[in-house]
């Protein structure tokens, strides 16, 4: 067994670790909730064995060395897409969530 190092780029809202949605446990939860959100997913990512899950609207991801060239999001679209991230939150019970933001992250897996 090895450890992967890569980064990971996305655009969304950390759900604490204590949501139920958070955690292995809510894999089927997440997955029956989002098919209901056209353009919002969900990632994982950070030191190992320490993840955290994201709800994103854009997600890109690169092995470590390797170069990833990511086009600009369309900044007409940008309301659009937190209206999308604030409707599944609410669904998933989570309506205290921070504003949607960029997260770059170091993730071992």
């Amino acid at each position: 067994m090895g450890i992967w190092n890569s980064a990971v780029l996305l655009y969304g809202i950390p759900l604490p670790d204590d949501h139920d949605a958070a955690g292995w446990a809510g894999e089927e939860l997440r997955d029956a909730i989002l098919a209901n959100h056209e353009g919002v997913s969900h990632a994982t990512a950070g030191p190992y064995d320490q993840h955290t899950t994201y709800l994103c609207t854009d997600h890109a991801d690169a092995d470590m060395g390797k170069t990833k060239t990511i086009p600009a999001p369309d900044p007409a679209g940008q309301a659009e897409r937190d209206a999308r991230l604030h409707r599944a939150c609410l669904e998933l019970d989570y309506p205290d969530h921070p504003e949607p933001a960029w997260h770059l992250i170091a993730s071992q897996s």
